[in-house]
């Protein structure tokens, strides 16, 4: 679905997210009996471990969300969940295997999720923790809309009829469809924004494959051709395109 769908940089950047996936655990948390509500349980939580920026990223104007220490509070983002009335299914636990750095998701009912990474609700592409659950939660829903519209290789094509597909490949029953009234109000890969979004067109700066350069090229400087023969023709043509 990813390869068919989604554009080069989605692509590559989700690619590179499965492969860091296989290096984490699973645990599913479990609400305490004595416990009334989600936002209770992180009241609950103990003091989470802090981290600092690394390789100067607080001065880099992208972020490339390579530093796994980096995430918001479990208490922040169960208290903003819910204040968007948002219900939580499942509320899991990813550790890395080797450093023991640890992230939490929220899953909603209908199969989006939140991040403490913030990588999908920010740059808008599932992220590896994200990954990681889909292999080990059976029956959880990978939806195209995850990704953000402006990644897709096509970012007007409707997706809300598209079925979502689970770690076997299957697809899931209509409730694991996104339909347009989910996310015509805000984008799949942040249930916390309810702004209402237009489709974004790619941008200009997308990664294209190697071979699309070539042929728009070709296209272009095909007509500079036309009656080129001597050498002399071809230095002053390059001449041409270097006085350009």
């Amino acid at each position: 679905m990813i390869r068919e769908l989604a554009g080069p940089y989605a692509l590559q950047t989700c690619f590179k997210q499965m492969q860091d996936s296989l290096f984490y655990q699973t645990e599913v948390i479990q609400r305490p009996n004595e416990v009334r509500n989600w936002n209770e349980y992180a009241l609950r939580v103990n003091q989470e471990t802090s981290w600092q920026f690394s390789n100067g990223e607080e001065h880099d104007m992208i972020n490339t969300f390579n530093n796994d220490g980096a995430h918001i509070s479990i208490k922040w983002l169960i208290q903003q969940v819910t204040q968007r009335g948002l219900d939580v299914r499942h509320l899991l636990r990813v550790r890395h295997a080797a450093t023991g750095t640890v992230h939490y998701l929220v899953v909603l009912p209908d199969g989006r999720y939140i991040c403490n990474c913030g990588m999908p609700s920010n740059l808008g592409i599932p992220c590896r923790h994200y990954f990681r659950i889909w292999l080990d939660v059976e029956g959880l829903p990978f939806h195209i809309s995850l990704i953000r519209p402006r990644w897709h290789q096509n970012p007007s094509n409707s997706t809300g009829a598209i079925a979502a597909v689970c770690r076997t490949h299957q697809l899931q029953p209509d409730e694991f469809r996104f339909q347009a009234t989910v996310i015509s109000s805000a984008f799949a890969s942040n249930p916390l924004d309810t702004t209402s979004h237009s489709a974004t067109p790619a941008p200009r700066t997308q990664t294209i494959p190697a071979r699309e350069v070539f042929h728009n090229v070709q296209t272009a400087i095909r007509p500079l051709l036309a009656g080129v023969q001597t050498a002399e023709q071809v230095e002053d043509l390059v001449q041409s395109l270097a006085d350009l």
